[in-house]
């Protein structure tokens, strides 16, 4: 499972849960409380009217860019009705309804196993670039300021200078 890059967490009955996409092959919807998943394959009909009001070819590319931007400009409201989890996303033109159903235990482990490991990967990621751009920033920093000292001193596995007796 490729993670999209969209998470929202979202309120139901004073539970979290977390919603987030992906892609294997096709664009999914994936609701989880981390006790149980409930997911959906996003249908490109269901998306197809949105993606051409704006422009855009109905491809499945599209569809992910959408689902994106509904992930960070609206906040879906979660309903769950036992085996199902209901989740819309409403905007001033329209709204997004997806029925998601819960997956078997076996196929819940295996997603919250690929979601902890893609979430790993995605907060690796984050850390190159953010350790790039620093270092780039280091570059361009005078030698005695305190930005750069600290980010010599932020290093997790720098070596430590021992001073030995003798």
């Amino acid at each position: 499972m490729a993670l999209a890059g969209s998470f929202r967490v979202v309120q139901h009955e004073g539970q979290r849960f977390l919603c987030f996409c992906s892609e294997n092959p096709v664009p999914r919807l994936h609701v989880t409380n981390a006790c149980e998943f409930w997911s959906c394959d996003v249908a490109l009909d269901k998306l197809d009217r949105q993606v051409s009001q704006c422009g855009l070819n109905s491809s499945c590319d599209d569809c992910i860019v959408k689902l994106r931007e509904a992930f960070e400009y609206q906040t879906p409201t979660l309903t769950i009705q036992d085996s199902k989890a209901i989740l819309q996303f409403q905007d001033s033109r329209q709204t997004l309804t997806f029925d998601l159903f819960k997956v078997s235990l076996s196929e819940a482990r295996k997603l919250a196993q690929d979601l902890v490991f893609g979430l790993v990967e995605q907060v690796q990621k984050l850390e190159k670039h953010v350790k790039e751009g620093a270092l780039a920033n280091a570059g361009t920093l005078p030698l005695g300021s305190p930005e750069k000292n600290t980010l010599k001193s932020q290093s997790l596995f720098s070596p430590v200078k021992r001073h030995l007796p003798g």
